[in-house]
């Protein structure tokens, strides 16, 4: 018969384990950054994110699954360890299990940056070649709100006429961008348009940096990330940067 404690670890490692999948998510929809995804705890409230947050898989990326696979390796280590315990400690055990679950996620987020890095940074130089071999014009798009729709509507109304490449969904980062390019930008593209994001000042000057914009597009600018850009003006200079890199002959 299975006893007691050994039900009790199995529940702590399995409990863990859903967990990480959960923050892993989290942090591969904030781009595996510290500073969005503390901003996300602070919107949501750290309770709701340990306790009562609706698990969601991660995506089958190489990041997420060799943070999966530490995960697994080090349950499987601390199994034995678990079924020494008592079962008042295994209980206190079972309900701290998210926050050893958080710490242990941050842990192999940080551990995975390196590589992930360098990988980064292969992706965003094969795009920057391809750019320059490109004869394509291209449109950037930033702003608070309103950058994915007029995007589309932009990219929708220039396809009547000309071909046309764009930036994919809402990825607007710069290896979002990069991604965009490598499989969006044909030899026969007329137009890109690219969504530019930015979480704080020098993001988007990045980002220009691999599509060298000709003609810019200002959405709107509200409040939204104010305590990732620490004020208004730094969001307001933020998206000043995509002004600032135009060509002379570019128009905004």
């Amino acid at each position: 018969m299975i006893s007691l404690p050994s039900i009790l670890a199995a529940a702590v490692i399995i409990f863990v384990f859903a967990k990480i999948l959960d923050f892993t998510y989290l942090f591969q929809t904030k781009e595996y950054r510290f500073d969005r995804f503390l901003s996300f705890v602070k919107e949501e409230g750290i309770f709701h994110i340990l306790y009562t947050r609706r698990i969601r898989l991660p995506a089958k990326t190489p990041r997420n699954f060799l943070i999966l696979l530490f995960a697994a390796a080090a349950s499987i280590l601390i199994f034995p360890f678990l079924l020494t315990l008592s079962v008042p400690l295994l209980l206190v055990r079972l309900f701290l299990s998210p926050v050893s679950a958080l710490f242990f996620t941050a842990l192999l987020v940080l551990a995975t940056a390196i590589p992930a890095r360098i990988r980064r940074k292969q992706i965003i130089q094969k795009a920057d070649k391809l750019v320059k071999k490109s004869n394509a014009v291209f449109i950037g798009i930033t702003g608070s709100y309103g950058k994915t729709t007029t995007k589309e509507f932009l990219a929708h109304i220039l396809s009547a006429k000309y071909r046309v490449g764009k930036t994919e969904a809402n990825l607007n980062t710069d290896i979002g961008i990069a991604i965009s390019v490598l499989k969006n930008l044909k030899p026969d593209t007329q137009f890109f348009v690219a969504e530019i994001g930015a979480y704080k000042k020098g993001e988007i000057a990045k980002a220009c940096k691999i599509i060298k914009p000709k003609f810019a597009i200002i959405t709107a600018i509200g409040n939204q990330h104010l305590d990732l850009f620490g004020s208004k003006k730094n969001l307001i200079l933020a998206k000043k940067e995509l002004l600032d890199v135009l060509p002379k002959e570019g128009r905004a």
